[in-house]
């Protein structure tokens, strides 16, 4: 039996790659949302609102991304891979452990960045391995003993374009509040309930979605209300 965990030491990658994915769509967001909260205010106040807005909501977004790293950062070191002669399982804090016996295994891959995936027969039953994960080549030889590897796996659009949803429901959640077309923020709002209501069912189904992220996730109900609060008001 052969128990794996991450290099420690090689967390900054992780954090790094954090943050710049985040940036993209956290800095419009911060934008949009002033926006929105100063729109209805009066002259006046502005030279004094502005920067108050901007100065809290920017230390605001940053706590929270300062959290999830924070968060990040435990499962990181929590994360534990144990290879045996029987299965192969992945056990992380918070998370639902998954075992896959090698039986059950369908297919592996090395992926482009150096990381690895183990899929079973069920499409929840994912195990993925970062490349910041220690004796990288002796966990490779010995998950090329279990089976070939596969070539890329062709992952559904959605999942693939993952990274650009947030920035897509930023400007479904602009047009809904900024706009005053009820057509226009009809069709995007009930698109944008749609994208929230799908986020929660597959979160909740994913197995190496930590328990805190699951449950955070029942936060986009508020939202929600705001959405369809404002349809409801604009067609009244």
């Amino acid at each position: 039996m052969r128990t794996l965990k991450y290099n420690a030491a090689r967390f900054s990658e992780l954090r790094k790659m954090i943050i710049i994915r985040s940036l993209p769509v956290l800095v419009p967001a911060v934008a949009v949302g002033i926006y929105i909260g100063l729109s209805g205010a009066e002259t006046a106040i502005l030279p004094i609102a502005i920067p108050v807005s901007i100065l809290g909501v920017t230390m605001a977004s940053g706590f929270g991304l300062f959290r999830g790293i924070k968060r990040q950062k435990a499962l990181y070191e929590t994360y534990r891979l144990t290879i045996d002669e029987n299965a192969v399982t992945r056990e992380q804090k918070n998370t639902q452990t998954i075992r896959l016996p090698k039986s059950d295994i369908t297919l592996i891959t090395k992926n482009t960045n150096g990381s690895f995936t183990i899929k079973g027969k069920s499409p929840r039953d994912v195990i993925g391995i970062a490349p910041q994960i220690e004796d990288h080549e002796e966990l490779e030889l010995l998950l090329r003993q279990m089976r070939p590897f596969n070539g890329p796996v062709h992952q559904p659009l959605l999942v693939r374009y993952g990274r650009f949803s947030g920035a897509g429901a930023l400007i479904l959640f602009a047009a809904v509040f900024l706009s005053t077309s009820i057509t226009i923020v009809t069709l995007a709002g009930l698109v944008l309930v749609g994208l929230l209501v799908w986020s929660v069912i597959e979160v909740q189904k994913n197995k190496n979605m930590d328990a805190k992220t699951k449950r955070s996730i029942y936060l986009v109900i508020v939202p929600i209300f705001m959405i369809i609060a404002k349809i409801a008001v604009l067609w009244m």
